[in-house]
């Protein structure tokens, strides 16, 4: 890829943004881009508790009007020789649509667009969300109706059901 033949490219990481959750740690280690095949080896897991803030965002997003605001954003980034952090390409997974299809995205290949819209490539991605996704959907709206026991999902069982989980390799 046009990545592995930039001179000024020597380690890559991916940042994601799961909505407005602020993950700081969602965040892969450096590699070097010279390591094939190339593997981010990266999970991280959001648990989408009754009440939590993490919920709030969940349902903001998927019953937002902007298709956009449901995107899982993942892009690839260097540092050149001086310091300076750059971003090669960005690509995503949209939760809205894998709610509709009722599938989880499983190591899919998710194209990178660069500047001017030229490819950086593909990321491998995973992204275990529908059974959390359908609970975020038919949860109580507030902290008060979880506590009260109001709404469809009031006596959920925690696990799978209630946790978003983002894989990316390479």
């Amino acid at each position: 890829s046009a990545v592995r033949q930039d001179a000024t490219v020597t380690d890559l990481w991916v940042e994601g943004d799961l909505l407005d959750l602020g993950m700081k740690q969602f965040k892969t280690k450096p590699v070097r881009k010279t390591v094939s095949p190339l593997d981010f080896g990266f999970s991280h897991s959001v648990r989408v508790a009754p009440g939590s803030q993490a919920l709030q965002e969940f349902q903001k997003a998927l019953n937002s009007s902007d298709e956009q605001a449901s995107d899982v954003y993942f892009a690839l980034k260097t540092r050149s020789g001086t310091g300076v952090e750059r971003e090669l390409g960005q690509g995503y997974v949209n939760l809205r649509k894998m709610l509709r299809e009722g599938r989880n995205v499983t190591s899919q290949k998710v194209g990178l667009q660069g500047q001017q819209g030229v490819s950086a490539g593909t990321l491998t991605v995973s992204v275990v969300a529908v059974e959390a996704l359908q609970a975020v959907m038919a949860a109580p709206a507030s902290a008060a109706d979880a506590f009260l026991g109001r709404g469809p999902a009031a006596g959920a069982a925690s696990g799978a059901r209630d946790t978003v989980r983002v894989d990316v390799a390479g």
